[in-house]
Parts: structure tokens; sequence; C-alpha cells
């Protein structure tokens, strides 16, 4: 009996923990909807205009300083030392824009003038995976390949004419572009290697996703080829909260319940008044860098969705005072407590679905079935289900994932044993 009971009382000490951590994570969801009910949706036009002034948004100056500072230094090594990789490969998550992201890094790149920047004009994947090959060949293919080739007169005329003084740095924006996961998918990633080896004259430049470097790194050891990686952190709460800063300037908001203080003139540390205008101000960004990884796509998306209408009063006093309806008749915009959405329920084929797009991150619906080894119907049919539940978008014909669903979406295949790449 008394084994029992002291079984009983370890049992209950065990469950009590839990059970409270359970209450409260209830009773936090439960605080958040309330808030969530005291506001009402921007109107369309307004969540468009901000939507739009995130657009062109420059790339945060933390990465282009990062990524200048280790070119800079990957190119010395090179030039200083017969052996050394004449390769930087940048990575960074699958839906954070790599491309976006070199191209202006490389746009403000003090060289003096001494360097032929070559990018790959792709701005997706080739139509069909088995001209990607030939389309590299055209595009960054050594002299003697590009007469075997036939290519247009005006582009041998630039290599020609190219200064011989000016060593070239050749940039692929986005490795995904070059492959695709299927049968004969990997010969513009293999042209790619044999490339970098035969010609040492000049630099490369890549970017590639996270998931896309592990998988080549498993299949064409892809690292031993590339030995010099560049991994883009998240963003930290100060620069995210910067990066913002020409949107968040241009709306009057305030910041709403949910956060550690509800008070958005509540007094902060005198070192931190700087960074800092409140303690609410220094806890919302705390709490949306965590949840969004510090990446700059999901934190948009969530910084958009936290801001609403604070509802009328539906007391009777409000007739009390004509004046002050006139001037209150504009609703207050507050910035509530951000949330990452739930996932929709998965199947095991949505969830390969889904991981093919974060390796390849856009992909056309062809591409897609040809990746997955099913119908374009089938697949189809998953596509319309997975947009529906808010978990994929379209954009013109390439689909990918919404980037408001990745953290919880990552986290959810790695559980499930996908070969997933990097921590963001």
């Amino acid at each position: 009996m008394h084994l029992k009971i002291e079984f009983l009382i370890k049992k209950f000490r065990d469950w009590l923990p839990k059970a409270q951590a359970k209450i409260q994570a209830q009773a936090a969801e439960l605080d958040s909807q309330v808030n969530q009910r005291n506001l009402k949706p921007l109107l369309q036009s307004q969540i468009i205009n901000l939507s739009n002034k995130i657009d062109t948004l420059a790339t945060p100056s933390s990465y282009r300083n990062l990524i200048q500072s280790k070119l800079k230094e990957a190119i010395a090594q090179w030039q200083n030392e017969k052996d050394a990789p004449n390769s930087l490969m940048v990575l960074g998550s699958p839906i954070e824009p790599l491309a976006k992201i070199l191209d202006e890094s490389l746009a403000e790149w003090e060289n003096d003038n001494l360097w032929l920047v070559k990018s790959l004009s792709w701005s997706s994947r080739p139509p069909l995976h088995s001209s990607i090959k030939p389309e590299l060949l055209k595009e960054i293919g050594l002299p003697q390949e590009h007469n075997s080739v036939e290519i247009k007169p005006e582009k041998e005329e630039i290599l020609v004419n190219s200064s011989p003084e000016r060593q070239i740095l050749t940039l692929i924006p986005d490795l995904s572009w070059c492959f695709l996961r299927c049968v004969d998918g990997l010969e513009g990633i293999d042209y790619l290697q044999d490339l970098l080896l035969q010609d040492r004259s000049r630099f490369w430049l890549i970017g590639c996703n996270n998931w896309a470097w592990e998988y080549l790194n498993t299949i064409c050891q892809l690292d031993a080829y590339f030995e010099h990686t560049l991994s883009l952190p998240g963003l930290e709460r100060l620069e995210l909260k910067n990066w913002l800063l020409p949107v968040s300037e241009t709306i009057d908001f305030e910041f709403g319940n949910g956060s550690d203080s509800d008070n958005d003139n509540d007094i902060i540390d005198s070192s931190e008044q700087e960074n800092w205008t409140s303690s609410s101000q220094k806890s919302y960004f705390e709490h949306l860098t965590s949840i969004s990884l510090g990446l700059t796509s999901v934190a948009t998306r969530l910084w958009l969705n936290s801001f609403g209408l604070e509802k009328e009063d539906d007391k009777s006093d409000q007739s009390e005072n004509s004046e002050s309806e006139e001037k209150s008749s504009s609703p207050k915009i507050i910035l509530a407590w951000p949330k990452l959405p739930d996932l929709p329920e998965l199947t095991k084929e949505n969830l390969y679905l889904l991981f093919s797009l974060c390796l390849h991150g856009e992909m056309t619906l062809s591409e897609l079935a040809l990746s997955l080894g099913e119908s374009e119907n089938m697949v189809q049919d998953q596509i319309q289900v997975l947009r529906t539940s808010g978990i994929l978008e379209r954009n013109k014909k390439l689909i990918r994932i919404n980037p408001i669903h990745y953290p919880k979406l990552r986290k959810k295949l790695a559980n499930n044993h996908f070969l997933i790449g990097g921590n963001k």
C-alpha cells in the first residue's frame, strides 16, 4: 500500500508541470484570441499599400556588409594562394530572396572597377530540365565551349572585348535554378562542378538555399567543390526593427495588448532609449524575431497580420459628446501581438510535395509533378487543396510556400525525418 501511494505521488509530480505548461499555453492562446477579437482588419487598400512599400525595401545592410566582407576575404585568399578555392557559396533559407540579396550586395561592392561581374540572367529554372546544362554553357561556359554551341555574335563580342586587366566574377544568384530532383536532373550541377575545376581564371559567387545544399552534398558531394561557404544568419530584433523602419514610419499606430507592457509610453532602460521608443516596441520585436526565426519573408507577413483597426465602443455614452465622436471617427490602428498560424492537416503526400517546394524554392506544376513522379492532374488536385488552406501561394506559373507557415512547416518536416539543411 505504501509503495502504491509513493507511485501515485511520483506520477502526480510528473504530471503537474506538464499540466501547468498546457494550461499556460491555452491561456496565452485565449488571451491572443481575445486581443484579436478587439480589432478588425485593415482596409485592403492599406494592406496593399504597406505590402508595396515592403517590396521596395533594400536588402538588410547586415547581409550586404557580411557578404561583401566575406567576398573580399575569399578573393584575397584566392589571389594570394595558388590552391585556394575560387568560389564563395552563400547559404540561406529557401523562402528568403537570395537572388535579390546577392544582386544588391554586388551592386555596391567596392572593387575599384577591376572586376567584370557576369551574372546568370535567369529569374527562374529553364522550362525543361534537359535544357539547364545547354543554357548554362551558353551563358557562363568556357570560350571554346561557346564556339561549339554557336551563340549569338553579341554574346561572343562581350567575351572577346572584355578588358584583359579586369578579372571576372561570375554570379549564380540561385543554385536551385540549376537542377531538378528527377532522372537526369543534376546535369547542370555536374557541369558547374567540372567548370569550377577547369576554369580558375575567374571567381564564382553562388547563392543556394540550405535545403538544396544539404541535398546536393548528399547526392554529389557538392561541398568538396565549394569549400568557402557563408550561412546568412537570421536578423536580430534591432536589425529587424531598423529594416522595417522606413515603412513603419509611414503609418500612425499604437502597440496593442499581448506584450509585456500595454502602454507604449513605458519607460525603458536609459542605455536602450536610443534603440527603442518603449518597452512595448522592444517586447514586440523580440517576440517577432523569435517566432519568425529572424527571416524577413516571415517577419513581414507576421508584421502585416498584426495590424488591425480598433473596434468602436458600443457603450451608450458615445452619444454624450458629438464633438469627440467626430474626432474619433477614424479608428486607431493597433499593432497586436504577432502569432504564427496553425498548420492545416497534412497527409504524407502533402509533406513530400511541400518538401520538394522547399528544396527547389519555386516550381511550376510540371516541374513539381516530375520531381514527385506523379501525374500533373494528381499534383494539381493537391495544390488546389493546399492553396485553399493557405499554405501554398501561386505567382503566375510558379508555386511556392506561404512564408508565414514556414517555421512550423520546417519543424513538421524535421520531425518526420525529411532531410532539411541549416537552422533557418
